[in-house]
């Protein structure tokens, strides 16, 4: 949850000024700050979207299914993140970000946490929350040595690497 969470609201905002200046170069025409940010709004609505399938698929299927799949998905979107040239490629980047958030954030995760914490769900959910933000703390500093150790597109390859593996090992401990 906390790779997903920050690498689509915290995590991308350290590349704001770097992609629109690469939109920029591709289609000769400035873009706004406000045309890049409406990219979070799609996410949103798409995550909204999404979350009626994700209980109805979580009854069904169990967490461990639609986290693997979150998960693969999430790193394909990172993945052709690397090639973005033009506003709508974003936009359409993002609005596969929503399953994204409900697949692998907090919907499975509320219902992980029901499930191993008998007592004290309460505590359970604060902490899997304080856990998330966090990172969420950490991940800005870590993609801004990053994008200047090795450049915007090798940074984006590295989170997509980095996301697929490091959630591909938490979920061996769903049930």
């Amino acid at each position: 949850m906390t790779v997903v969470n920050g690498m689509t609201f915290g995590g991308p905002t350290v590349f704001d000024d770097l992609l629109l200046e690469n939109l920029k170069n591709a289609s000769g025409e400035p873009i706004s700050r406000a045309e890049l940010k409406f990219r979070e709004s799609i996410m949103i609505w798409s995550a909204a979207g999404f979350g009626f399938l994700s209980g109805t698929f979580a009854d069904k299927f169990g967490v461990k299914p639609i986290m693997l799949s979150g998960l693969l998905l999430f790193s394909s979107l990172y993945f052709i993140f690397v090639d973005v040239e033009t506003l709508t490629d974003i936009y359409l980047i993002y609005l596969g970000f929503g399953p994204c958030l409900i697949f692998v954030g907090s919907l499975t995760n509320v219902i992980l946490i029901s499930k191993w914490f008998t007592k004290n769900r309460a505590l359970g959910l604060g902490i899997m929350a304080a856990g998330s933000q966090y990172w969420l703390s950490l991940l800005n500093s870590i993609l801004c040595m990053a994008n200047e150790l090795y450049g915007l597109e090798i940074s984006h390859l590295l989170k997509c690497f980095y996301s697929f593996n490091h959630d591909r090992h938490s979920t061996f401990f769903t049930s």
